[in-house]
């Protein structure tokens, strides 16, 4: 995939905001290759974890093209229809914290804004947090923020157990 310089220089990276920003800096292009060569391998290591066989590189690349042929939307231009509005929250197992996130992008102003409550398994709040975004490209990006914020802080507060 010629990602081989884009590796060795997000292996610098100390910590997770820096390597969005770099993935953001990246040309138009390796920016698709990169993201979709690690949401192929996040899926698959996902997969992997509930019990499923480990992909072959090969398929991973595979799908990671597919996924940049064809990326994942965001729901910005679809009709909300009557059972997503009565979708409620679902408590954690009580061994487990809950991370609900979320961004919001002004296209206009190409700002946004980002916040996240982490709830324990009785709903209570236990951490949160909003932010504003001065200059974000697009509505994913505010919602990668909101999530990277908020594992950040669970992170930063010592909480290991988290559904996000």
């Amino acid at each position: 995939m010629g990602l081989e310089q884009v590796r060795e220089k997000l292996l610098r990276a100390s910590n997770a905001r820096e390597i969005i920003c770099m993935i953001l800096n990246l040309p138009s292009d390796a920016q698709g290759k990169t993201v979709g060569l690690l949401w192929a391998w996040w899926e698959a290591r996902n997969k992997a974890n509930v019990g499923k066989d480990m992909k072959r590189t090969e398929d991973i690349v595979h799908r990671a093209v597919l996924i940049m042929a064809d990326p994942p939307t965001t729901n910005e231009n679809k009709e909300t229809t009557a059972p997503d509005r009565h979708r409620h929250w679902v408590k954690p197992p009580p061994d487990k914290l809950k991370i609900n996130c979320d961004g919001a992008f002004a296209k206009e102003s190409k700002q946004g804004a980002w916040g996240f409550v982490i709830r324990d398994h009785e709903g209570n709040g236990v951490l949160a947090r909003a932010g504003k975004l001065q200059e974000v490209p697009n509505a994913m990006c505010a919602e990668g923020y909101a999530c990277l914020a908020a594992l950040e802080a669970a992170m930063n507060a010592g909480m290991a157990h988290i559904i996000l």
